[in-house]
């Protein structure tokens, strides 16, 4: 049996359970329920998937695989439909962090046996800590790649690791309201979330040139 080289983006959806039990807790789902949300950025990057590169898009608890077939070709369709799940998602108030790495991979008839998937999880379980999604440093070297401006695929954080610069699939009007909407959160929370929210601001507002 042969098995391919594949670009593979593991996302986590963060606070998934709480996501799930608000949904629920009514008889029926309701119109602008989570549920809806991700369902509706997650048929949209199968559709760009679609239209630019065979994209495969799988949603299953509370992660999405995003992965296509190895080639320098691919790459940018693969990156864009990634990043414009996680644009948005964060426009309907889901936040997501996660990795994108490279490396063996096989998925047939609802089988998932995956080196790269592997790797891209251990990037997102213990690297990406904010919401943010994190290339591999050995996907960066093999496709010689490196953060920009704010119009880039990509951009570098203080970490010096290369993550999907989102805010370009963002109108500055859809960015004051998603920052509104982070205000609004940030007074009510504390610790490691107001970390989490206050990275996201600051990454939308240096990526729209806005301040901080």
């Amino acid at each position: 049996m042969q098995v391919d080289q594949y670009f593979v983006a593991f996302i986590d959806i963060l606070g998934f359970a709480e996501k799930v039990q608000r949904d629920f807790s009514n008889a029926e789902l309701m119109a602008d329920s989570n549920l809806d949300s991700i369902r509706q950025a997650v048929l949209a990057a199968r559709a760009l998937g679609d239209v630019d590169a065979k994209i495969s898009v799988d949603l299953f608890s509370d992660s999405i695989v995003v992965s296509t077939l190895f080639s320098r070709e691919a790459f940018t369709p693969f990156l864009d439909a990634c990043t414009r799940l996680q644009a948005d998602l964060i426009k309907m108030g889901v936040l997501v962090r996660g990795g994108v790495a490279y490396g063996k991979h096989y998925s047939e008839d609802g089988i998932v046996y995956s080196a790269a998937l592997i790797d891209a999880y251990r990037l997102e379980s213990k690297e990406a800590e904010v919401p943010r999604i994190l290339i591999s440093p050995d996907l960066a070297d093999i496709m010689e790649l490196s953060g920009g401006d704010s119009q880039s695929a990509l951009r570098v954080d203080e970490d010096r690791y290369l993550f999907l610069n989102f805010s370009r699939f963002f109108s500055q009007d859809e960015c004051q309201m998603v920052s509104a909407a982070l205000d609004r959160q940030l007074e009510n929370c504390r610790g490691r979330v107001a970390r989490k929210l206050s990275w996201l601001k600051r990454a939308l507002h240096e990526g729209q040139g806005l301040p901080a």
